[in-house]
């Protein structure tokens, strides 16, 4: 019961399950734009959520990205919320690409915008055969063909 002297109800609970682990995404973003040059950054992004596959109880996907397909169109709270994360990441592969084409890494024609609209519905959509389809060479195959945005 103490649990529920803490939060309430489920909803307020699952609320700050689903803050704690958009926070814990962020720094993982943050955390491979410090360590990483802009195109690994980004491949570590994807290389992350497919070994995450093959670990203890993997293929769980992603939880702001299933809570997107389960809640997001009922709850205008919830749909906010997953908005902001998906919103966060695509900055982070705008970020990455800037960085990557003034360092020569990634070509001056690759447009910022367009690319990382484009890699964040090839990681989204990579979020959902997780759970349907974590064959990892399929998985990679995406993961690959996404990083081909940036040629």
């Amino acid at each position: 019961m103490r649990l529920y002297a803490t939060f309430s109800d489920k909803r307020t609970l699952f609320l700050a399950a689903l803050g704690l682990y958009d926070d814990g995404r962020r720094a993982m973003l943050a955390e491979f734009e410090t360590r990483y040059s802009p195109r690994e950054a980004i491949r570590r992004v994807f290389l992350t959520f497919i070994g995450e596959v093959s670990e203890d109880g993997g293929n769980k996907g992603c939880f702001l990205t299933n809570t997107a397909l389960e809640l997001a169109a009922h709850d205008e709270e919830v749909r906010l919320l997953v908005a902001d994360a998906q919103k966060d990441v695509e900055d982070f592969f705008v970020r990455m690409i800037r960085k990557g084409r003034a360092s020569g890494e990634i070509p001056a024609s690759v447009k910022a915008s367009e690319a990382a609209r484009g890699l964040l519905a090839s990681l989204l959509g990579l979020l959902v055969l997780i759970r349907s389809r974590p064959e990892k060479a399929l998985l990679r195959g995406i993961a690959d063909d996404a990083l081909r945005r940036l040629d």
